[in-house]
């Protein structure tokens, strides 16, 4: 029976760091950190409001460092599985030069050349050579939206630069805008559903009938903030960080419980 230690402890340390860098996100955008602050403006004649952001706390700088670490264990996992149950024609194991293959064509990976799937699990068995065929990203219905695939950029990506995020918001429709004393009505000239958090951004400005410069606006913004991985990664670019790694670690998960039971 082969050993699946080594991919274990892999994944295992990578649901870890991702629970923890999860738990950083939460800490770094709660209210008690006061990371960002939120601006109130009026014109002269108070007909006209917007409200901007101001950054006060900048994401620490190893937070793409973390998510690399992330990466690399769970691709480490895979490739582990594959070296660990290779076995060369002659019946010497482990076989050297494997990898778990992530191709977004069948054609691509049919093909018998280097860079081929079958040189990369030469040495399965048909048993786990199925395994890793239904594993493939163009399987999927939409195979660029597979977690393999997220992997498999993200790991390339974080070899030769940061994997970057960006913060976004999302004001729930539940925001609620009061005035003291009461106006008469206002009307949304932009509105503030979400964006990139950006410090001097605006989120909403609006037309208000029946203010004047004492007037005092209150605003229960209902916010939610999310950390996407930005243009430094185009494959996965506006897509929310967690959502990616937490997925990938239970695809990865997954994997080695099926050839678990080989």
């Amino acid at each position: 029976m082969r050993d699946l230690t080594s991919a274990s402890l892999k994944l295992s340390r990578a649901e870890e760091q991702a629970g923890k860098l999860e738990a950083e996100f939460a800490d770094f955008f709660s209210t008690e950190n006061k990371a960002h602050s939120i601006l109130v403006h009026k014109n002269s004649d108070a007909s006209e409001w917007w409200v901007t952001w101001h950054i006060n706390k900048v994401p620490p700088d190893l937070w793409p460092v973390q998510i690399g670490e992330i990466v690399h264990n769970l691709r480490c996992a895979l490739d582990y599985l594959v070296y660990e149950f290779s076995t060369s024609a002659t019946g010497k194991w482990p076989v050297s030069g494997t990898a778990f293959p992530i191709f977004l064509e069948e054609k691509a990976y049919r093909s018998s050349g280097q860079g081929g799937g079958p040189s990369a699990i030469r040495g399965l068995t048909p048993e786990a050579r199925a395994i890793v065929d239904r594993c493939q990203p163009f399987t999927y219905e939409i195979p660029e939206a597979h977690y393999l695939w997220d992997l498999k950029k993200l790991s390339n990506g974080d070899k030769h630069r940061f994997v970057n995020v960006a913060t976004t918001y999302d004001m729930k429709s539940s925001a609620i805008i009061q005035f003291e004393p009461k106006v008469n009505r206002f009307e949304w000239i932009t509105s503030g559903a979400g964006g990139i958090l950006e410090d001097g951004g605006e989120l909403f400005r609006i037309r208000v009938a029946g203010a004047t410069p004492e007037t005092v606006m209150r605003w229960d913004p209902h916010l939610d903030f999310n950390n996407l991985f930005d243009e430094s990664t185009p494959a996965v670019t506006s897509v929310p960080v967690m959502k990616v790694l937490n997925g990938t670690g239970r695809f990865v998960g997954a994997v080695i419980n099926e050839f678990a039971r080989l």
